[in-house]
This record gives C-alpha cells, structure tokens and sequence, in this order.
C-alpha cells in the first residue's frame, strides 16, 4: 500500500520525465497490473520513464529500450526478443 501510495505522489504533478527506483517492490497482483497500465499510457502519451529495477520481466512488458548496469562493462542495451505464442 505504501508502494502504491510513493507511485501515487510521483505521477501527481504529470511529470514529463518520472524516474522511479524499484517501483514493483512490494506490489501485489493488482498493483502491478495498474501500474504496467499506467506507465503504457504514459509512454503513449510521450512522457519519459526512468526505471531502475531488478524485475526483468516487468521491464519486459513496458519497455521501449533497457539498459543494464555492470561495474566492468558500464552501460549495456538490452534486447528484448519478441515470442510468438503457439498452440502445441
């Protein structure tokens, strides 16, 4: 709740960049569903967001680009591949 709330006040003022850090975080299934909802309609509105976050997989569904961090190799480009879903 907590979560929701820390999300809440950022987008408040209709920011055009949002950095947010580990906005998953303690978000139940709810709370991420409303949340990967609202950050694609903020991307189809234009705005810029910045988020550093260990859930791969959330990133996944949202991003335009990702980028991934490491100490040795500095910044890397992330590509994300585009599945098919198939019947077997």
């Amino acid at each position: 709740m907590k979560q929701r709330l820390n999300i809440a006040l950022a987008c408040f003022h209709n920011p055009e960049i949002l950095i947010l850090d580990e906005p998953f975080n303690g978000l139940d299934r709810e709370g991420l569903f409303y949340c990967r909802n609202y950050f694609l309609k903020l991307k189809e509105e234009g705005k810029i967001i910045i988020i550093s976050s260990h859930s791969f997989s959330e990133l996944e569904s949202i991003a335009v680009s990702s980028y991934c961090y490491s100490s040795r190799r500095g910044f890397n480009r992330i590509k994300y591949r585009k599945y098919k879903k198939t019947r077997f």
